[in-house]
This record gives structure tokens, C-alpha cells and sequence, in this order.
């Protein structure tokens, strides 16, 4: 019930439906309008007694039924051209939360977070990144401050690698789609007198056609280790030769999210999945610290180091 009466005066075009139920009805009708509210809507059914009252009335409504010991009294609705005014002041915080949460969306979708790569010439994303660091973009850069078809010509006229390289904002991720040159394409196919690892983790596969391989399958690599060395052993003599091999390393990259309250793996999962390119695999791990809830994720990606 409204207790500010200068308020419920304001309110003119918004009525409020009422069920009463209890004896002497025609009595009851009686005292409202010698209190001078005005019925709308009246209707008797046996003992219950349906009707509709201005919402600034409300309060001498209620003083008289409960002098007259109607206690069995039921709001059905509310109506009119002024209800939303009601609604605003009763769910003020709520509105305000919303219009919060509108602004900070806006604002959110404009920050870069992280970046993913595809294509061919993902296993250099490392010269791209390097690229997009002296320029400038990087995490937590504006999207509204990056102008990507220009971006897209510079990257590609100041790289070596690359014959072909394309950015699109998804979310808050940059996407990086890019295909190597022809040139570097030749040294993945067997021109290479040695591969060097692009990536830090844990080999996963080692195929060697010609060369020999420095790393075996659970080996752990750093960028810049030497996975197949340009040599070959045929009958004890060793004999010089370029490369031709396939090796796979899973990457593994660790993001730690703190939390106040506890939140479900799942939506942890969920909120990774939409900030980071899609993993091979994901592992979340729970922890305690400093009275938060800290959420540590791994993500693993198979990287082919040739093709």
C-alpha cells in the first residue's frame, strides 16, 4: 500500500481491482461513498464483492474496510494510462541495475581481450602478434580505435611469411585468418635443413619422412627448441639432408578468474568459451586463495608445426 500521499495523488490514471469477501456488502458500499471514493466496475457475486478504485484512494480503502473487520480482502490488478509510474517506483533499482548493465554491454563490446588465429599461417602467429604489439593493438585496446582494413594492408606489406592475411572482430576477440606465402609453404614441404619448435608444450606426435627427430612423444618443448635436425644415419655414416616431418605439440595456455562467491564450472566454461579460441581440450581447477574463489583454466590446442 502507498503511504506517500502526495505521491498516490499524482497517480490519477491508475486504478487498482479489489475482491472483497464478507457479509453486508450494500453497507459496505455505502461507507465508501460517504468517504467520498468513487467506485468503477462494481459487481456482487453471493459474498464476494468485486471493484475498482483510483489508485490515490487506495489507503482510505483499506482504513475502512478494516474499521468495518472486512479482512478478506484480494488486489486482482492493476490499469490506466499512469501505471507505469508505479512500476518505476517500485522497481527503481532494478531500471537503474538495467540501464547500468545496457551502458557497461556497450562499453564491454568495444575492448579487445584476447585474439585467435586460423588458416595456414597460424603456426606464425607469433610474427603477427609481435606485429600487432608494436602497433599498438593488444589487449584491452579499443576496437573503436582500430581501423582493420588498413591494419589488414600493414600486416601484410611489413610480415614475410604471409601471403594472404584478414582480421574480423567476433565478441571481444580479434580473429586472425592468414595463409602462408608460397615461400614458406616450400619450407614446410621439405626444403628446411631443420624445424624449430614455433611453440612451448608437450609433443604429441612426431612423424619424420626425412631428417632426424631431436624429441620423442611426451617430450616437453620450448619455442626455439630443435625438433628435427637436417641429418640422416644410413648404414653408421651420417648424411646431410633438408627435412620433411610432421610434429605436433600441444600448447597449453592458463587463464586464473577470481570470483567473490562461488559460481558452477560450467559457467566458467561457458565464459571462457566465448572470450578464447576454441581449445582441443580444457581443464578448470578450483582453488581457495586469499578468501576468493579462484578458477584456474587450462586450455590445450594441437599445433602441427608442418603441414
Amino acid at each position: 500500500m502507498w503511504k506517500n500521499r502526495k505521491t498516490a495523488k499524482k497517480l490519477k490514471n491508475v486504478f487498482c481491482s479489489y475482491k472483497i469477501c464478507g457479509y453486508n456488502l450494500d453497507g459496505l458500499i455505502n461507507a465508501l461513498y460517504k468517504c467520498k471514493i468513487k467506485l468503477y466496475n462494481v459487481k456482487k457475486d453471493g459474498k464476494i464483492l468485486s471493484l475498482t478504485v483510483k489508485r490515490a484512494d487506495e489507503e482510505k480503502l483499506f482504513a475502512i474496510t478494516k474499521k468495518l473487520c472486512y479482512n478478506n480482502i484480494v488486489k486482482v490488478g492493476e490499469s490506466g494510462k499512469s501505471l507505469f509510474i508505479p512500476f518505476l517506483l517500485r522497481n527503481t533499482g532494478v531500471i537503474i541495475g538495467a540501464i547500468i548493465l545496457f551502458i557497461s554491454a556497450i562499453f564491454f563490446d568495444d575492448i579487445l581481450l584476447d585474439f585467435s588465429y586460423t588458416g595456414s599461417g597460424r603456426t606464425e602467429y607469433q610474427e603477427i602478434e609481435r606485429a600487432l604489439y608494436i602497433k599498438g593493438v593488444k589487449k584491452f585496446s579499443r576496437f573503436s580505435e582500430i581501423d582493420i582494413p588498413i591494419l589488414e594492408d600493414e600486416l601484410l606489406s611489413e610480415t614475410d611469411s604471409f601471403s594472404f592475411i584478414s582480421l574480423k572482430k567476433q565478441g571481444n576477440r580479434l580473429v586472425i585468418e592468414s595463409a602462408l606465402n608460397s615461400r614458406r609453404q616450400q619450407i614446410q614441404n621439405g626444403n628446411a635443413e631443420r624445424i624449430i619448435s614455433p611453440f612451448s608444450g608437450v609433443v604429441k606426435s612426431v612423424t619424420v619422412y626425412r631428417g632426424t627427430a631431436t624429441v620423442v612423444v611426451g617430450d616437453r618443448v620450448e619455442k626455439g627448441d630443435l625438433l628435427v635436425d637436417g641429418y640422416m644415419t644410413i648404414k653408421e655414416s651420417i648424411t646431410p639432408c633438408n627435412v620433411l616431418a610432421v610434429i605436433t605439440v600441444e600448447e597449453e595456455k592458463k587463464i586464473e578468474l577470481y570470483f567473490d562467491d562461488f559460481v558452477d564450472k560450467k559457467y566458467v566454461g561457458t565464459l571462457i568459451d566465448g572470450l578464447y579460441e576454441d581449445a582441443d581440450d580444457k581443464r578448470i581447477i578450483l582453488k581457495r586463495e586469499n578468501g576468493k574463489y579462484k578458477y584456474v583454466v587450462k586450455l590445450y590446442y594441437l599445433r602441427r608445426i608442418t603441414e
